[in-house]
C-alpha cells in the first residue's frame, strides 16, 4: 500500500516538469534585465530578495527556475512556504534548478570547520509553515545551514525533495507529522526523499517526527564523518508509520561524551510502526548500525558493517525480521560488546550472514533469536557465535575451536 501510495504521487508531480509556462518565474544571483521575473533574460535578484519574491508569484502548477549560481543567504531569511503560498493537489509548486542538477549551490552562515561550540549556529534554507504542502524541491546543492528543509509546525502532505546535496550543516531535512492532530489526515504523509544526500552533518541527515506517515526515503546517503558532541544519526524515525528506507546508506555517525558511544546509522524509537528498510547499509557508527524498537520491523538485504553493534531490536511485542542481510566486523567504539544482532524481544533472521563479531547473536533475558538457512562464523577462539535464547535451523557455523558444522537445534 506505501509504493501505491507513493507511485501515485510521483506520477502527478512528474509531469511536465521539465517544460516552460508562462506561469514560471526566473530567478539568479544579482539579476537580469527588468528584474521581472518573467523569464531568464529578466529574471529576479536573490541578492535583493528576489527568491522570496520568484515563489509567491507562483500559480499552483508552475516553477520558480533558479538559474546557476552560489546564492548566499543572508541572516535570517529562509525561503518560506506558507499555506497562503504553497501548490494544490495535482499542482504542486515547484523550486527547480534551471539547468539542471548541482549546478545551483545555498550557502548559509553555519561556521566552518564544524566546532561543539557552533553546533547550533546557522540559519535555515527553506522554512515551511503548518498545512503548506505539494511542493517539489529538486536538483540544488546545500551548504552551511543549520537546517536545511525545515517543516516542523505539521499537516505538509505531497511533498517530493530530490536530488539534494547537503554539506556541513546541523540536520539536513526534518519533517513532523503535526504537534496535536489524533487524525492522520491532518499529519504529514505522502512524502518522497529521493536522491538526498549529506557530508558532515552533525545531528541527522533525515529526522521524521510527530507521525509522519506513509513516507518514502530512497537512494540517500548520509556521512557524518565522525562530527562529534552533537548525536549524529543518519535516518531517524522518532514517531511514525508506514515508512520506507530503500537503497539508503548511513556511515561514520558518533558521539563519545561518555564511555558509552552512540551514534547510529538508523534508529526507530518506539512510537514508530510498519517501518522496512530494504537494500539499506551502515558502516562505521558508533553504537548501532540499525538500532530498531518498532515493533514487528522488516529489513531485506541490508548490510551492516564496522558499527559497535550491528543490528539491535528492542521491541519486546511483535516479531521483527531480519531477510537475506549480512553483519560484519563489528568493532570496539568506547565500551560495550560488538556484536552482530542484539534483541530483547523476538528476532527471525533467515538467509543471513554473519562475520567477526564479539558475540554473533546475543539476546538479553525474555529475547529469543531465531536464526534460519544461515551462516556465522569467526576467526578468533574468543568469540563466541551465539549467547542466550539463540535457536539454529540449518546454520552453517564456523568456529577456531569446532571448525565448520552444519547445526539444527533440537
Amino acid at each position: 500500500m506505501l509504493r501505491r501510495v507513493l507511485l501515485g504521487v510521483c506520477c502527478v508531480f512528474i509531469m511536465g516538469e521539465s517544460s516552460v509556462s508562462a506561469a514560471d518565474r526566473f530567478v539568479s544571483p544579482n539579476g537580469k534585465g527588468v528584474q521581472d521575473g518573467q523569464n531568464e533574460a529578466n529574471a529576479f535578484s536573490a541578492s535583493a530578495g528576489g527568491l522570496q519574491v520568484c515563489w509567491d508569484q507562483l500559480t499552483p502548477g508552475s516553477t520558480c527556475w533558479v538559474l546557476p549560481g552560489r546564492y548566499v543567504y543572508p541572516t535570517g531569511t529562509p525561503l518560506r512556504i506558507t499555506i497562503a503560498n504553497d501548490g494544490e493537489p495535482g499542482q504542486p509548486k515547484r523550486l527547480m534548478a534551471w539547468q539542471g542538477t548541482r549546478s545551483v549551490t545555498f550557502q548559509g552562515n553555519r561556521p566552518v570547520p564544524y566546532t561543539p561550540a557552533t553546533k547550533a549556529s546557522g540559519n535555515i534554507w527553506i522554512d515551511v509553515d503548518a498545512g503548506a504542502s505539494d511542493l517539489v524541491i529538486d536538483g540544488f546543492e546545500v551548504e552551511r545551514f543549520q537546517y536545511g528543509f525545515y517543516a516542523t509546525d505539521g499537516g505538509n502532505s505531497r511533498l517530493i525533495l530530490r536530488n539534494l546535496w547537503f554539506a556541513d550543516t546541523r540536520t539536513n531535512v526534518q519533517i513532523h507529522g503535526h504537534p496535536t492532530a489524533t487524525d492522520d489526515a491532518l499529519r504529514s504523509h505522502e512524502i518522497l526523499i529521493e536522491n538526498v544526500h549529506g557530508v558532515r552533518h552533525s545531528k541527522r541527515h533525515v529526522r521524521l517526527d510527530r507521525q509522519a506517515h506513509h513516507v518514502l526515503v530512497r537512494h540517500c546517503a548520509a556521512d557524518s564523518q565522525f562530527l562529534d558532541a552533537d548525536w549524529a544519526v543518519g535516518f531517524e524515525v522518532i514517531a511514525g508509520h508506514d515508512i520506507e528506507f530503500h537503497d539508503c546508506t548511513a556511515q561514520r555517525c558518533r558521539y563519545t561524551s561518555s564511555k558509552y558511544w552512540n551514534g547510529d546509522g538508523f534508529a526507530f524509537e518506539t512510537a514508530t510502526a510498519n517501518i522496512r528498510c530494504v537494500e539499506c547499509r551502515a558502516f562505521d557508527n558508533g553504537d548501532g548500525g540499525f538500532d530498531v524498537k518498532t515493533p514487528g520491523a522488516v529489513l531485506i538485504r541490508c548490510l551492516a558493517e564496522r558499527n559497535k553493534q550491528n543490528y539491535r531490536f528492542w521491541a519486546t511485542t511483535g516479531m521483527a525480521w531480519l531477510i537475506d542481510s549480512i553483519a560484519r566486523d563489528a568493532v570496539i567504539q568506547g565500551v560495550g560488546a560488538q556484536v552482530g544482532l542484539w534483541t530483547k524481544g523476538v528476532v527471525r533472521a533467515q538467509g543471513c550472514a554473519f562475520t567477526n563479531h564479539f558475540y554473533g547473536f546475543l539476546t538479553d533475558p525474555g529475547g529469543n533469536i531465531q536464526v534460519i538457512d544461515s551462516s556465522v562464523m569467526t576467526d578468533t577462539t574468543t568469540d563466541t557465535l551465539r549467547s542466550g535464547t539463540v535457536r539454529f535451523t540449518n546454520v552453517s557455523a564456523f568456529h577456531p575451536t569446532s571448525g565448520w558444522q552444519v547445526i539444527t537445534d533440537p
